[in-house]
């Protein structure tokens, strides 16, 4: 507890200070008028003031009425050596915490001062509890209201209710112009596998803050908002440059890139959207700045800095790989033909060469579906695919990782580079073994209506794959080895001699006992009754 004593002879001041020492206070100064006193009060923090009533100059009740005045959180006792009545109503009027009359004893002080004490530790810990609720109150503010901007931005706020929950959240965008900047973090997952989670978070709020910082300084609004790539702001402001755009923004953006590099060692790229004139609108310009963000690993600048900058209508992308597309790919596979699939993974990309035209997570969606494609051709083809590629959720990661499209094309290449080569060793052992099983099922199966779609769905593979493997391992089609296969059953059942010719037929597959024996004929040179007569 600091202490100022105020009196104007200096032997009880004297005594005062060595009594208040004995009691065990330390932290002690001393004036000799009200007028010093307040000179020191200016530049120390005080929590206690003794001053004696009469001292020439100001004495201790102006001192009193002042120090209620301009710092009121200070305990003032009131010394006289007058018992005076007067002295006492004025100190009580002013808020004195006590008065004592001169001369003090030892005890007499003690018993107040340890309740001055009391009290200050009282308020301190009032103060902590109310500063701790202030704290936590715009700490939840802070987020609601940047919950409130992810949710308009994204377009899932409610546009009716906007206006009413900026002004309950003390969100207040006074200038008629909005615009979204992105602070892309450039490392962002190698950072995320080597730091733990708060201080990930620790990071993004220093870039925040510093960010947030620069914006305000040139005369912006700046509000932040939740992006999952580094940082988010919607900027507002008033006036606009010649072309339509915020005066000086990528000047700006290249000292906040600089200013990320040196003090937070991070490397970032900016991206700047459109400037749209009402907050509802002011998703269209978070939509942009995602798409001029997208540059980073289309056309990367040595500036970082990436404005958007609209050339055509923005068109829908088609990303998915349609049946035809899966048949391609499915032929490049069945032919191990590299040069035929490296053109295919590049011709995919050629949808991102429009700059502004899409976002990285159209890129990323292009990755999961060439991937879930080249996994089903494998597994068409009768390999497992995580045997030669991995798990799914593993490539996808890692190729979303990677920082341009050139290298995501280049990755896709090896990859189908890997597929290839697995393939062409294993083509001649694989090919055995599935047409070893199909013959398998056809020979437990023959007596039913099967062909070569029931076949290949039981093998997990195209019909047409089936139908080209088959002849090229066996050497005859598919539908000759069934053919050949029923035949030679329905001769074994002739040689037995215990069934007519109509259960024959239907014992080997055929309802039709006509088209059976005209089937039989054509095969055999020998109609059934001619067989069974021959061989009975």
């Amino acid at each position: 507890m600091n202490i100022l004593i105020v009196e104007d002879e200096s032997q009880i001041r004297s005594t005062l200070h060595d009594s208040l020492q004995r009691i065990g206070f330390t932290d002690i100064w001393m004036a000799h008028d009200g007028t010093q006193a307040l000179e020191m009060i200016k530049s120390r923090k005080f929590d206690l003031i003794l001053s004696d009533i009469r001292m020439p100059g100001m004495d201790g009740i102006a001192l009193l009425e002042t120090v209620r005045r301009e710092y009121s959180d200070i305990l003032f006792i009131v010394l006289s050596g007058y018992d005076l009545f007067e002295y006492a109503q004025k100190a009580i009027r002013h808020s004195a915490f006590s008065y004592l009359l001169k001369p003090l004893s030892d005890e007499d002080l003690e018993t107040v001062m340890r309740e001055a004490l009391r009290v200050l530790n009282l308020k301190r810990e009032l103060f902590e509890d109310e500063l701790k609720i202030k704290i936590k109150l715009k700490q939840g503010t802070t987020a609601l209201r940047r919950q409130l901007l992810t949710e308009a931005l994204n377009g899932h706020a409610d546009e009716s209710q906007l206006a009413r929950k900026c002004q309950e959240y003390d969100l207040e965008f006074t200038h008629p112009h909005y615009c979204v900047w992105l602070a892309g973090i450039d490392n962002l997952d190698e950072l995320a596998l080597a730091m733990s989670n708060p201080d990930l978070e620790l990071l993004k709020y220093g870039l925040e803050n510093m960010c947030s910082e620069v914006f305000r300084e040139r005369g912006f609004t700046a509000e932040p908002f939740k992006w999952e790539e580094g940082g988010g702001f919607l900027l507002n402001s008033g006036s606009l440059d010649e072309k339509g755009g915020f005066p000086d923004i990528v000047g700006q953006s290249l000292a906040l890139r600089q200013m990320a590099h040196t003090y937070l060692k991070l490397d970032i790229a900016a991206a700047i959207g459109s400037v749209e004139c009402s907050l509802p609108a002011a998703g269209n310009s978070f939509d942009t700045a995602r798409r001029a963000y997208a540059q980073t690993i289309a056309e990367p600048h040595v500036d970082g800095v990436y404005a958007y900058r609209p050339e055509e209508p923005i068109q829908p992308l088609l990303l998915a790989l349609d049946l035809k597309l899966e048949q391609e790919l499915l032929a490049v596979f069945d032919s191990c033909q590299f040069e035929a699939g490296m053109q295919f993974i590049a011709d995919r990309y050629r949808i991102f060469a429009k700059p502004c035209s899409f976002e990285i997570k159209d890129v990323q969606q292009l990755n999961y579906h060439l991937l879930i494609l080249i996994h089903k051709i494998m597994s068409q083809l009768g390999f497992d695919p995580e045997a030669v590629m991995g798990e799914e959720y593993y490539l996808y990661t890692k190729v979303n990782r990677l920082k341009s499209i050139a290298a995501i094309i280049e990755w896709f290449q090896t990859l189908l580079q890997s597929c290839f080569d697995y393939i062409s060793e294993r083509s001649t052992r694989s090919t055995k073994k599935l047409v070893d099983k199909a013959k398998e099922f056809m020979s437990a199966h023959f007596h039913e209506e099967i062909g070569l779609e029931l076949v290949s769905e039981q093998l997990h593979i195209s019909p047409e794959y089936l139908s080209r493997e088959f002849k090229k391992e066996s050497g005859e089609n598919f539908i000759d080895f069934l053919l050949r296969l029923r035949i030679n059953k329905a001769k074994e059942y002739m040689r037995q001699g215990n069934y007519k010719t109509y259960e024959i037929a239907r014992l080997v597959g055929y309802h039709d006992e006509k088209y059976f024996s005209k089937v039989f004929k054509k095969t055999t040179g020998f109609t059934p009754s001619e067989y069974r007569f021959r061989n009975t």
